[in-house]
Parts: C-alpha cells; structure tokens; sequence
C-alpha cells in the first residue's frame, strides 16, 4: 500500500484536489510513516488525518530538511521479518532518499499554489 500527498483547496463545504499538471508525491507505507514523523505529525496521522494549511507543511518540510543540515539522510537497511506466518520483507531505503521526499514534498507545495490550494492532505 502507499501515501499519496494533495494540494487541497476548500469549496464550500467540500475539499477539492487542487488538480494541474503535477504528478502528487506517492510513498510507500513505511517511508511515509518515517516522513510524517519527520515533519512532525506523527505516523498515527497517516490514515484519517484532516488536510494542514498549506503554510505550516511547508514550515515543516523547510524545518525537515534544515535539520538534516545539507547532508544526505543515512540509508534505511532491508529487514527480514521470519515469524510463524509468512516472511515480511521490509524494503530498506537509500542513502539521501528522504532528502529526495522533501524536495519532491516542497515542489508539490509550489505547484499547489500555483493551482490555488491552500492545504496539504495525504491518504
């Protein structure tokens, strides 16, 4: 499964995707986990999280990304989970992909200004 992050902008009681020509961030479960914690809001927030102003996500992905101080972030090694039912292989990540998410996050933000949204949601 995966996390797919949205512009949004509110019409009337509704949230609509704020659509242009921009393919929107899609992580899978367990790097979008390990992004929302970076940002802050926590990987309980990751299912049924309400959309945050677009203002303070991008405050939180300056911040991410100021904290890993011009440097690539470590890479994440694979993990072999052998139990009494099936084997869960958990893909590692790579060395200065999370730096590669907040980059792609922060261009999401752009190019959902540019579309007139005024949040970010994810799901």
């Amino acid at each position: 499964m995966s996390i797919t992050f949205y512009p949004y902008r509110k019409e009337g009681d509704c949230w609509d995707i704020a659509r242009n020509s921009f393919d929107f961030p899609n992580l899978a479960n367990g790097n979008a986990a390990d992004v929302l914690d970076e940002l802050g809001f926590g990987r309980e927030a990751m299912w049924d999280a309400d959309p945050v102003s677009i203002d303070l996500f991008e405050q939180a992905c300056v911040l991410a990304r100021a904290g890993f101080d011009g440097k690539p972030v470590a890479a994440v090694p694979d993990k072999v989970d052998r139990g009494n039912g099936p084997t869960i292989i958990h893909c590692g990540r790579r060395e200065g992909r999370m730096n590669e998410y907040m980059e792609a996050l922060l261009d999401m933000v752009r190019h959902g200004r540019a579309g007139g949204a005024t949040h970010i949601g994810w799901g």
